[in-house]
């Protein structure tokens, strides 16, 4: 991990570079790790609350039972309304332009959506009480021939501590995790889609949410 003093924007940004367990030509990927109150983050942390308390509760209390026979739930998605007005967003912001430019060499002018209409963007939710994540990828580059893909998640916490776990872990199955990036308070991630990864479930315990009206006491 090393710190990108080109970052433009405020607070502090840091690059995490490697193959993650990749063996294929040894490619070296990375992740950008953004720490700090700016423009971007307020934005998202403004979309992810709003929706979170449009969530209904019964909902999300029969989403935690897995009938019999089905796959266990590892994550809650809920599709954010109104997906490119996030995107659009997403492309104005100066530092972070420049900084996907320079370290995935993509030109966020040129960036779409690489799934199907509906679930560009999602807020997950994880519990103590879901199944375990497996490592998977997003949109590599075999996907879409030609073009990058780049994962970008942001955290709505208002403080979080890391004994509470919930990390994303970086890594493979066989391996296990190679890094672990703990989910806090004014934080965005940008990593290749090629990288496989996981999240995982916080403790009981977890508490993030200054406002807790807005926040169902299910997900935390």
């Amino acid at each position: 991990v090393e710190d990108d003093d080109s970052w433009k924007g405020s607070g502090q940004a840091r690059l995490l570079s490697g193959a993650f367990g990749a063996t294929a030509g040894n490619t070296s990927r990375s992740a950008y790790i953004i720490d700090g109150s700016n423009e971007w983050h307020a934005f998202s942390y403004s979309m992810h609350r709003s929706h979170l308390a449009e969530v209904d509760e019964l909902m999300i209390a029969t989403g935690l039972e897995t009938p019999d026979g089905d796959e266990p739930i590892t994550t809650y998605n809920i599709a954010v309304k109104q997906p490119h007005a996030y995107l659009n967003r997403f492309k104005r912001n100066d530092a972070v332009e420049d900084a996907v430019l320079r370290i995935f060499g993509v030109d966020l002018k040129g960036c779409f959506f690489g799934r199907d209409r509906g679930h560009e963007v999602l807020l997950l939710l994880q519990n103590v009480s879901l199944a375990p994540d497996s490592y998977h990828k997003d949109i590599c580059d075999d996907e879409w021939p030609g073009h990058k893909g780049i994962t970008v998640l942001t955290y709505p916490h208002d403080t979080w501590e890391p004994a509470w776990h919930g990390h994303l872990e970086l890594g493979n199955d066989k391996i296990g995790a190679l890094a672990a990036l703990a989910p806090l308070s004014s934080r965005s991630l940008i990593f290749d889609g090629c990288i496989q990864h996981r999240a995982t479930n916080p403790t009981a315990d977890a508490l993030p949410a200054q406002a807790p009206a807005m926040v169902s006491h299910y997900f935390r």
